[in-house]
């Protein structure tokens, strides 16, 4: 094939591909807005967002997240909370997204826009993120975004979306799944283990959900697969096992502290 022919191809597959993972991203994007202007709220109108738990407690976390920056507020205890307690453990499940470093570019009055945006990039992250899942399981399509926003809109993140440190795991649900197709097919374990350990971070309660579909996920692709011989078998096991631990250990670092705070925590609002 002619080498100019080449090039050709490859660039419209690149100009394919980052095309997909914009448009991925906006379409969600303009639909999320459009929603909260149609609706009415702020800053398109006087309502607020902030359903069930998200006015009672999440908005309080991220006036609080916003304050170890900013006030001098501790990742280990807080008197705001109840009579005093720490706070490592609640800080571990609701606040390690890095999404929530926006909330430092807004001011304690304006935390309800700062959640509005989380919600709306996490919704368009997602809908990434299962782009670049297609897209590495086949050709780079068009048609890869109909999927793409089937599963940024779907009814789990319609019904539970407002529970924004949920939505990191669905995020990285996609990239666990591409990084653990590799360490199947190719043996290549870098994918899985940093995206696993990142969802174990960023939300534990969750990250223990995706870890229970992995292995459902691992036991299905192992017995669909033609394996060559049980020495490869039993490799790919072993290669599942490892890069599994692998990840748990990297997320140690805040499980630990976590479980052990868990033991002696005290629920209560932050005031």
């Amino acid at each position: 094939m002619d080498k100019n022919i080449l090039k050709k191809e490859i660039d419209n597959e690149i100009i394919k591909k980052v095309s997909l993972y914009l448009l991925s991203f906006f379409i969600p994007t303009i639909i999320m807005i459009a929603i909260f202007a149609y609706v009415k709220v702020y800053p398109f109108g006087n309502d607020i967002y902030l359903p069930v738990d998200a006015y009672g407690q999440y908005s309080s976390f991220l006036i609080y997240f916003r304050g170890i920056f900013f006030n001098g507020n501790s990742i280990f205890y807080s008197l705001g909370k109840s009579l005093g307690g720490e706070v490592y453990g609640l800080i571990a499940y609701y606040l390690l997204s890095p999404y929530n470093l926006i909330t430092l570019f807004f001011n304690s009055g304006n935390i309800t826009l700062a959640y509005n945006i989380i919600l709306i990039l996490k919704t368009a992250s997602t809908g990434v993120a299962f782009t670049y899942y297609l897209n590495r399981r086949k050709k780079a399509d068009f048609r890869n975004l109909i999927f793409s926003m089937m599963y940024a809109f779907s009814a789990y993140v319609i019904t539970y979306g407002f529970n924004i440190m949920w939505l990191d795991s669905v995020i990285l649900l996609p990239l666990v799944i591409a990084g653990l197709d590799d360490l199947i097919k190719y043996k290549k374990f870098a994918l899985y283990t940093i995206s696993l350990s990142l969802t174990l971070i960023t939300n534990y309660y969750m990250g223990f959900m995706v870890c229970i579909f992995c292995v459902i996920y691992f036991v299905y692709k192992m017995l669909v697969k033609k394996h060559k011989s049980k020495k490869e078998f039993f490799r790919r096991v072993g290669l599942f096992i490892i890069y599994s631990l692998i990840a748990g250990l990297i997320s140690a670092v805040v499980l630990l502290p976590v479980f052990t705070g868990l033991r002696e925590r005290t629920s209560g609002l932050f005031i």
